[in-house]
Formats: structure tokens, C-alpha cells, sequence
């Protein structure tokens, strides 16, 4: 989806396995912020300016070298984040929020807070898109999922065909989730890579009362000489 497309819209984006269920069990065991950043080079860069904070993600679902964790929401304990702000970097989920930079509300969803961001959803008015973030560039069935979990939920929108689908989709697998996350192309691959346990947390619809909402309107991380780690509009944190 181009930027253009979501400019002025509130969006939710959703990549279930595993960066927005991640981010959402980040900032429910109380760490101030998390920075979605795309780029590798630019994720080590802020680490190495800001100091501080933690450096998270994965390429190919591991943490790359000299990282302080990889994109599991297991690795995030309360003890580990309370209070500290974290940089993530994943291969398919901060390139999806990043696209969606000139949105005018940016909130990141998934099984684990469908329920929510449901809620968060009637709170920003009725101009409202859910961009699934695939898998390099295809669908994933997780997100879809995912996604029609948030619509089964959300109250007062026309639904589009897609919405719908996505809706009807999740309601015939609802039953039975981690079936569902385990029998997706990504999912299995977790699954045979050891991941088990990172299937079960995600699939656990519900279980976190929380939505990371970026901290404020777009405009901050596009200006000229700021500095995207220091500015508080790339941040998301708990709404």
C-alpha cells in the first residue's frame, strides 16, 4: 500500500506473527516506547546515538548480531523493559508501519489486543484502514486473521468487501487459533524453527488490554535535521 494511501486516515497495522503482537506485549510489561524502524543500518545506527535503549528484531526470524533481543514477545518481560525504550526492526511488520508514516492515527494490532484496538478504533472518528503487512510482499493468513478479528469487534463501521472477508475468514477459524497460526505458510516455519511457544502467545486473542499508538500526528520523523530517535512523534506507546 503506497503512503498516499492511508494519508489522513486512522490506521491499523497488523503483522500478528510477530512484530505488532510483540510491540503490544512490550508496552504491556510497562516499557516506555517502542521505535518501529525498518532499516537494519538505521535501527544499529539509533542504538549506537541514543545509548540507552534496547535494539530487538529479526531477519529471517533470528536476532542478528550485536542485538539485545530478537521479535519475540516471550523475550520482554517486565523485569527486562519496565520503564526502558526499545528499538524494532523486523522484516515484514516496521516496514508496513513506516509505509503508513502520513496516516493521521497509527496504532499497531493483533490477535493478543484485537479487542482494544477495537475500542481504540471507535475513539478516532470513522475514516479507518487495516493494512496487513504480509509476508515479503504476499498475503499471510495470520494477518488476515488478525485482521477480521479486529472487524468482528470494531462497532459503527461500513465494512468494505475486504473487511468483510477478512471477518468471515476469522470467524470460521475461530475455534481453534493456534490450529489456524500453525497451518499458515510463516507460521509452520516458526513452528519447525522451535518457536512453539510464540505461537501459542499469539494466538491468545485478547490477553493484553493495550494498543501502542504512535505518539502524535505524522510529520515529525519527515521533518529535515530532526532526529527521528529523539523525536516523540516516531514513538509508540500505551494509548
Amino acid at each position: 500500500m503506497p503512503p498516499e494511501a492511508v494519508d489522513g486516515k486512522a490506521v491499523v497495522v497488523v503483522d500478528t506473527l510477530r512484530a505488532t503482537t510483540t510491540m503490544a506485549a512490550m508496552l504491556a510489561n510497562q516499557a516506555e516506547a517502542v521505535l518501529p524502524i525498518a532499516d537494519l543500518r538505521e535501527a544499529r545506527r539509533l542504538k549506537a546515538e541514543l545509548g540507552d535503549v534496547l535494539l530487538a528484531g529479526e531477519r529471517s526470524n533470528r536476532p542478528p548480531p550485536d542485538f539485545d533481543g530478537g521479535n519475540s514477545p516471550l523475550e520482554y518481560p517486565g523485569e527486562r523493559v519496565a520503564g526502558r525504550r526499545i528499538i524494532l526492526t523486523t522484516t515484514n511488520g516496521t516496514h508496513a508501519i513506516e509505509r503508513c508514516r502520513l496516516s493521521r492515527a497509527l496504532s499497531a494490532g493483533a490477535l493478543v489486543n484485537a479487542a482494544a484496538v477495537a475500542r481504540w478504533l471507535g475513539t478516532v472518528g470513522r475514516d479507518a484502514v487495516i493494512v496487513l503487512a504480509g509476508q515479503e510482499g504476499e498475503l499471510a493468513l495470520e494477518d488476515w486473521l488478525a485482521g477480521g478479528a479486529i472487524v468482528e469487534r470494531a462497532q459503527g463501521f461500513r465494512r468494505s468487501d475486504a473487511a468483510e472477508a477478512a471477518r468471515l475468514a476469522y470467524c470460521a477459524r475461530r475455534d481453534d487459533l493456534l490450529a489456524a497460526l500453525r497451518d499458515c505458510e510463516h507460521g509452520h516455519q516458526l513452528w519447525q524453527q522451535g518457536m512453539q511457544a510464540d505461537l501459542v502467545f499469539a494466538s491468545r486473542e485478547d490477553s493484553l488490554n493495550i494498543v501502542p499508538v504512535r505518539s502524535s500526528e505524522p510529520g515529525g520523523d519527515e521533518t529535515p535535521g530532526r532526529n527521528r530517535g529523539q523525536d516523540r512523534e516516531a514513538w509508540f506507546r500505551r494509548a
